[in-house]
């Protein structure tokens, strides 16, 4: 079944455009502690990509990041955004760097937290692990990946992993997500090193503690972007370190002239 792009939600603020990308097998509520600390200085935006959160559109008929990319991209023009700031969290990361490269849209800047496809290697028995998952407790393990404190992954939390991953056509296209980010990444090169070289202010977020998508020293130079890097975090860095995360996304919009 082929999704049918829609516009984008509007959370609030007053400012230039800033749209948060979530990641794989997530949604825009992994934004509830970003979103927030954005209003005073921006007019903040979401989506939930294909197959991903109640509010998303259905799967597409290639779950591919090119066709994700193009879906984005169909959203924000339906919305009658002419430019905007990208922040994304590792897919959607991912995805925020394939809009700039491949200059689909105006973009303003760059913030990559644990972008995918910048890292050494994705975790690949991760990704098929938790589109597989249908025990409770297997979903458990996976979230406890995800994070540094483990106190951060609740019951509530896992159950509602289980019953999204129940929705129908979920598994199928987090598996083609899964392969596509692992297969296309040595393409990444050409994406990292174009955007390394551009025009576009970035800022790259990561845990030093990740464990699904660890950092890569010659990626990162590559890059050419500010880094942070948070000491005892995992692969959320804006849900676990979310006030080091607002801090810095914040002193990096107020060194932009356009915001």
């Amino acid at each position: 079944m082929t999704g049918t792009p829609t516009p984008l939600t509007r959370l609030g603020g007053q400012g230039p455009a800033v749209l948060l990308l979530h990641g794989y097998g997530s949604d825009r509520q992994s934004w509830l502690a970003t979103a927030p600390a954005l209003f005073d200085s921006a007019t903040v935006w979401v989506l939930d990509l294909p197959a991903h959160g109640v509010n998303s559109a259905r799967a597409l008929s290639s779950m591919t990041i090119a066709s994700l990319t193009r879906h984005v991209a169909s959203c924000i023009e339906i919305t009658g955004l002419q430019e905007l700031h990208l922040i994304g969290h590792s897919l959607g990361a991912r995805l925020a760097l394939e809009l700039a490269y491949q200059d689909l849209i105006d973009v303003l800047s760059l913030v990559l937290i644990t972008p995918a496809g910048v890292s050494r290697c994705i975790h690949q028995r991760f990704l098929i692990n938790y589109a597989d998952a249908r025990q409770q407790d297997a979903i458990n393990l996976l979230l406890n990946m995800l994070v540094h404190d483990p106190r951060l992954i609740s019951a509530s939390l896992a159950s509602g992993v289980l019953s999204y991953l129940q929705t129908p056509g979920v598994r199928q296209s987090l598996h083609a997500i899964a392969h596509d980010l692992i297969h296309s990444q040595p393409q990444m090169q050409t994406v990292i090193a174009t955007i390394g070289q551009s025009t576009v202010p970035r800022l790259c977020i990561w845990g030093d503690k990740d464990q699904v998508n660890p950092l890569d020293p010659d990626n990162i130079a590559l890059l050419n972007a500010q880094i942070q890097l948070l000491e005892n975090c995992g692969h959320l860095p804006h849900i676990e370190k979310r006030s080091a995360v607002n801090r810095r996304i914040l002193a990096f919009y107020q060194e932009l002239v356009t915001i």
